[in-house]
């Protein structure tokens, strides 16, 4: 299973290689006692590279990186991710199926057929593909398809596309522009807010190298105990959260990091913006290829407690998920579901709610890759 995100990358980086520095300025690679890398543009904020990968394609090693303060770090506000660069490696978004090259323009090139693909991008074209959130691949314009051979090398496109420091460049001046007058009123142009919002940005990406089908929307995302979407960002006061992320059946979760510390935890001054960042990976299986993909099993266990001259066994106590009869203890292999599961109490005995992974009425959900147990407990 690869290690993409970029908290591991580090582990393997010396210590001297990174080096402090008392400013940091456009086009500088720093970092903060965190392990997320980030690139400083010319209107001195930064952006993150959100893997190994990614400042790979930007960069030969790790000996550019300088490290600063934490303080310093924050005086820098969260300006989004550093792209792939053009060429590098092909790209799909996490829900769509579609396979695309980046021209040195930065526009996506859909790679036509499987040919198409293995054709750029050698044999193992597939082990190479970059899966992004679909937000971020809606950031790229649209170029023509590559149908043929001559239409796109990723070599061409790579040495032909503009340097960081180029492309951002580039960005800043078009951001600069005058702004068009609104279409409701051509003599009337929008007016900038004069304050920034105090924000947190949740990041995740979700790694399908084993055969699995996930997506960044499929777990929960938590802060301090309110639900929120990943990637659009929530408005907060200033001050310090706790980041939590919900199960994700199949899939092995890294640490936070970003502007987060490992365990999720996130300081946010006012009028700035903090991103945390966070991989899930899916767990290789034998037989279904992910984990991910195994079919979700419930177990269910029924005890009993004689404590008033009660006979019943534990055995005795019938047991059903749906209308389908189950044995105590032995898992059935399920179609991923909502069900609800049923006992029948023997006379002269009473049941506890349910308890285990079903709800307190014996309500339980099921997705691939679950393998849950539901517990019921009856006395005399």
């Amino acid at each position: 299973m690869k290690k993409l995100f970029f908290a591991l990358a580090f582990g393997a980086v010396s210590l001297l290689a990174i080096r402090p520095v008392h400013a940091a300025g456009f086009g500088d690679l720093v970092k903060g006692s965190g392990p997320t890398v980030y690139y400083v543009t010319s209107d001195q904020k930064r952006l993150a590279f959100p893997d190994e990968a990614t400042f790979r394609s930007w960069y030969a090693d790790f000996s550019p990186v300088r490290t600063v303060s934490d303080d310093e770090l924050s005086q820098l506000p969260f300006a989004g991710q550093v792209p792939l660069r053009p060429g590098s490696r092909p790209i799909k978004g996490a829900s769509e199926a579609r396979i695309y090259g980046i021209d040195r323009d930065g526009n996506l090139r859909w790679l036509s057929t499987e040919g198409i693909a293995r054709m750029i991008y050698g044999d193992d074209w597939n082990r190479k593909i970059a899966v992004v959130p679909d937000t971020a691949l809606a950031e790229y314009g649209r170029g023509a398809d590559v149908t043929g051979p001559n239409q796109f090398w990723w070599k061409a496109e790579r040495d032909a596309s503009p340097n960081l420091q180029e492309a951002n460049a580039r960005r800043s001046a078009s951001a600069a522009s005058p702004a068009k007058p609104s279409v409701a009123n051509p003599a009337v142009t929008p007016a900038a807010s004069s304050t920034a919002p105090t924000r947190i940005i949740i990041l995740p990406t979700v790694i399908n190298d084993d055969g699995g089908h996930g997506k960044e929307g499929d777990v929960d995302y938590l802060i301090n105990g309110a639900l929120v979407m990943p990637q659009d960002g929530i408005n907060v006061l200033p001050g310090s959260y706790t980041i939590y992320h919900g199960q994700f059946p199949g899939y092995a979760a890294s640490a936070w990091s970003g502007d987060c510390s490992a365990d999720g935890v996130v300081t946010v001054p006012a009028n700035q913006t903090r991103a945390c960042f966070i991989t899930f990976n899916d767990i290789p299986d034998a037989t279904f290829g992910s984990k991910s993909n195994q079919p979700p099993k419930l177990t269910l266990f029924s005890y009993v407690q004689n404590h008033h001259g009660g006979t019943a066994r534990d055995q005795d106590i019938k047991l059903f998920i749906g209308s389908m009869q189950v044995t105590s203890g032995q898992p059935s292999t399920l179609s991923p579901n909502d069900y609800t599961v049923y006992r029948v109490v023997p006379q002269g005995y009473a049941a506890y709610d349910w308890g285990g992974d079903c709800s307190p009425k014996g309500t339980v959900a099921l997705r691939n890759g679950d393998d849950k147990t539901c517990t019921i407990t009856l006395h005399d």
